[in-house]
């Protein structure tokens, strides 16, 4: 069954960059280009926002989704073009198979059982980067921390906005932080249920903003007088947890991309991980991740 997307549904940020060209300019070459200003040739022709040498180039480790999907999609020759060439990947186990054997887990079978799955790397992601409109956000979020040396998690209330560092990129501009209940201690912190879960979103759709993200402190106090904080998270040990991807990929899967490129409405998420630690230089850093959509679909 094909599901489309709705305009509804799809984000403004994806509607305006559907709109756009995406090609990258480039300057005449006084050395290598002998035509005047009016004229292009191959060495100053508009570069495609997915060309692999001009991403090495500006060390943009990702290309945008959006040019992933102008590469998928680009003719280039072909004389049909796909224009849902999105397809979202099923690791679950289908529990309806139907067939002779038990239930699963006591039984599966080469029907009901997942795919077999190859671990790759994710040439592109869905968000570029993230903002906090400004400090006093996120110092009201540490607030709590600062108190009482427990650790909190909260909702990225704001909107996804065009990038324009990153050919075809968006952003996620962070207004305020939502703070739900839940029960912290010094280690640890967890969700509990909030009843208030939908008048929140409610509100956020009456101001234009909704759930853009989740932020949660891992901060353990070095010295008090100076305000540093012990680094535990670096390329040495971890970045973010088992646990935390898991949770990562909860999200993502709740807050699902919609779009028309794909048969099923939707791929992928643009919902956002924050992680606020300590960094090499015992400061409070914040840094921000994404599952792959390989990982959300193991979970």
């Amino acid at each position: 069954m094909v599901v489309q997307a709705t305009s509804r549904n799809i984000d403004e940020v994806d509607d305006y960059l559907e709109q756009q060209e995406g090609k990258i300019n480039q300057e005449r070459d006084a050395m290598l280009c002998h035509h005047n200003a009016h004229q292009k040739c191959t060495n100053c022709l508009p570069l495609d926002p997915y060309d692999e040498e001009y991403l090495k180039k500006k060390d943009i480790k990702h290309m945008s989704f959006h040019a992933y999907v102008r590469k998928l999609t680009d003719l280039h020759g072909k004389s049909t073009r796909n224009v849902q060439p999105l397809e979202n990947v099923d690791l679950k186990v289908d529990l309806n198979c139907g067939g002779t054997h038990r239930p699963y887990p006591q039984g599966i079978c080469s029907k009901c059982r997942p795919p077999v799955a190859t671990l790759n790397r994710q040439r592109y992601r869905h968000v570029d980067n993230l903002t906090i409109e400004n400090e006093h956000i996120v110092n009201r979020f540490l607030d709590f921390w600062r108190g009482s040396s427990y650790q909190r998690v909260g909702y990225l209330i704001g909107r996804y906005e065009p990038f324009g560092e990153v050919p075809l990129g968006i952003k996620a501009n962070v207004v305020a932080i939502y703070e739900p209940p839940q029960k912290c201690a010094q280690n640890s912190v967890s969700f509990e249920a909030d009843p208030n879960e939908e008048i929140v979103d409610e509100l956020c759709v009456a101001l234009g903003v909704k759930r853009v993200g989740w932020i949660f402190t891992d901060l353990w106090s070095a010295d008090n007088s100076k305000g540093t904080v012990h680094c535990t998270r670096h390329g040495e040990s971890f970045l973010l947890s088992a646990a935390e991807c898991i949770t990562a990929g909860a999200f993502q899967s709740k807050y699902k991309n919609h779009t028309k490129y794909c048969t099923d409405g939707v791929f992928g998420s643009k919902f956002v991980t924050v992680v606020a630690s300590g960094d090499k230089s015992d400061h409070i850093n914040f840094s921000g991740y994404q599952v792959s959509n390989q990982c959300t679909s193991m979970r």
